[in-house]
């Protein structure tokens, strides 16, 4: 696991920014470990660091992985991510299951670590792993933030506006990252966020692209982001083209986003009808 963050890029300070760890190879390491602690086989079930099959044995949820806390906006952990560091071994991310304590449309990864840079600037940086926000707090974004698997909620947004005033979306320039812009529109519109979108080139993501760029050029993209908006109407425009039977089609792609907009103050002062 060492040699594996180390070839990343990663290092100690990184490891201890975030708690990482390393679940061993087995079935029962774990379950062993709470129960000589104190715990029932019931309460780590109940913890999502243990699963149960109907008739089966309790087992560990991860294992050979390493293991990476998802902790609340006081710094508590709540949650774990695991990354598997051989393909073999099973899908890259798995993530301990919802419990009475963690609720991923309430948890945003990387916000107790970076609740100080973010209210120092006033914007959030919203990226999709776990890795990627490691990546951005080590070069000195430590506004930097994700979702844990699923997509931006209201819940989300509510803990951004507690310290922030805008937040940049890193999405990817095809269809998904149009689909994603789409999808969190109204979100934003109904709420007093400014978002604006930075795209990054060659399909790279923030990881990637700060390992092969120099810093600088981040910085430059994150202050030439595009509003949300036009970054849809954009991309509708250059997909469907300029003629009446485009425009009619850019037009059925954002009304169903639009309908979902109550704040009608923030979609006059988007001018984009």
């Amino acid at each position: 696991a060492r040699d594996y963050l180390q070839r990343r890029g990663f290092t100690e300070a990184d490891w201890d920014a975030f708690g990482l760890g390393w679940a061993l190879d087995g079935w029962q390491n774990f379950m062993a470990h709470g129960r000589s602690k104190g715990f029932s086989a019931e309460e780590l079930v109940a913890s999502g660091l243990v699963r149960q099959r109907e008739g089966g044995r309790p087992f560990d949820m991860l294992r050979k992985r390493v293991t990476i806390p998802i902790r609340d906006e006081r710094g508590r952990p709540i949650a774990f991510g695991g990354r598997v560091i051989d393909a073999a071994e099973g899908p890259k991310y798995l993530n301990t299951p919802e419990t009475r304590l963690y609720h991923k449309s309430r948890v945003l990864f990387g916000l107790s670590q970076g609740l100080p840079a973010l209210r120092e600037s006033k914007r959030a940086i919203l990226v999709e792993g776990y890795l990627d926000v490691m990546r951005m707090h080590q070069h000195g974004f430590r506004e930097a933030v994700a979702t844990c698997g699923t997509a931006l909620t209201e819940e989300h947004l509510k803990l951004l506006e507690r310290s922030a005033e805008r937040v940049l979306l890193l999405f990817d320039g095809d269809e998904a990252g149009v689909k994603a812009a789409l999808r969190s529109a109204p979100l934003f519109l109904n709420s007093g966020l400014e978002a604006r979108v930075v795209l990054l080139p060659d399909q790279l993501d923030p990881d990637d692209f700060l390992q092969r760029r120099p810093r600088e050029d981040f910085a430059a993209r994150l202050a030439d982001a595009t509003p949300l908006l036009e970054f849809l109407v954009f991309q509708l425009s250059q997909r469907h083209g300029r003629s009446v039977q485009g425009r009619q089609q850019v037009l059925d792609a954002l009304l169903p986003m639009l309908a979902q907009v109550r704040n009608d103050v923030e979609l006059t002062k988007s001018n984009i009808l």
